[in-house]
């Protein structure tokens, strides 16, 4: 499977939990998801990059890092609003940062694929702000986009 139909699948897919679902599971859960699901089918997780808050500053606090055990990691609280913007290789996770400070490629040349989403925590769930109409309908708990 591409590094693309990967990040495909675990936009769309069942097996990985739902950020949007249950308000009380901490983003290291998810990001132990997207690492237990990537891994299997040997495509690694860039360690460098992480998903960010959203608030003041457009990358802040939190770090929402996409690898790590399940159960580690930050709270969930009403008002939060961050990123998850996993990077998935064909081969290994190393990459190596271009001269222009933003570009980053795999250190064996590899193919890589990336997306990203952003979430709202309430008192009632979380919200994803970034689904498309056409990918909300294949996310199961997802909001009704307009």
């Amino acid at each position: 499977m591409r590094a693309t139909e990967t990040l495909a699948t675990m936009e769309c897919s069942d097996d990985i939990p739902s950020p949007w679902s249950n308000r009380e599971q901490p983003p290291a859960l998810l990001v132990n998801a997207i690492q237990s699901f990537v891994e299997p089918q040997r495509l690694s997780v860039v360690y460098e990059f992480c998903g960010h808050g959203l608030g003041r500053l457009l990358h802040d606090e939190p770090n929402i890092v996409h690898i790590g055990r399940p159960g580690v990691g930050v709270e969930l609280r009403s008002g939060m609003f961050f990123t998850i913007e996993p990077m998935i290789n064909l081969g290994k996770p190393q990459v190596k940062p271009l001269d222009d400070g933003w570009t980053a490629v795999t250190r064996d040349r590899s193919l890589s694929a990336r997306f990203e989403h952003s979430l709202g925590v309430t008192a009632t769930g979380c919200e994803v702000f970034t689904l498309s109409k056409r990918n909300a309908e294949k996310v199961p708990g997802a909001p009704e986009v307009a």
